[in-house]
């Protein structure tokens, strides 16, 4: 699967590796030139972790368009009050249906609103699928050099929260 990861920080960077792992195609999408370099050509993200080299698969780019093209999931790390005008961004590029995930942490800033509420409100039912949010007490800094640890995948839809949690579990 392709997957679609809105965000270079250290939550994305850990989350890039897990999907890695689990064999899937990522490719970050991010604002900061120095992020994007170190993931593609130092392939490390040393802002945020200095001994960790990560896989050459993981790619990242500044470009939305090409983060979201053919992407079956969009994985949101960035922080919350950039989410909804990111989605907005986004919602004109769509070119098929696909499963978002929500991974930040917190509440829209606006609204007050849970994020998967902020994403079902710029999106119709024909644009994407049930939104998953994974949540869960669990650290970037353990996750990037692969510590055990356990996120919940939830969702309306409980087949689409079974899929993504497959999706990040350790074979």
């Amino acid at each position: 699967m392709k997957i679609s990861i809105l965000g270079t920080g250290s939550w994305a960077t850990g989350l890039a590796r897990v999907l890695n792992d689990n064999g899937h195609e990522v490719l970050l999408y991010g604002i900061d030139q120095s992020e994007i370099d170190d993931i593609n050509l130092r392939h490390c993200n040393y802002k945020y972790f200095k001994d960790v080299r990560l896989e050459e698969t993981i790619k990242s780019t500044s470009s939305l368009e090409e983060s979201i093209d053919n992407a079956d999931y969009i994985l949101i790390t960035i922080p919350t009050q950039f989410v909804r005008s990111t989605l907005e961004k986004i919602k004109p590029l769509l070119k098929k249906k696909v499963t978002i995930i929500n991974a930040s942490k917190g509440f829209d800033l606006d609204t007050s609103s849970r994020i998967s509420d902020t994403i079902r409100s710029v999106f119709s039912h024909d644009e994407i699928n049930p939104v998953v949010s994974i949540i869960g007490p669990s650290h970037a800094e353990e996750v990037v050099v692969r510590i055990l640890t356990a996120v919940c995948a939830v969702s309306l839809d409980e087949d689409y929260a079974k899929d993504v949690q497959l999706s990040m579990s350790l074979s």
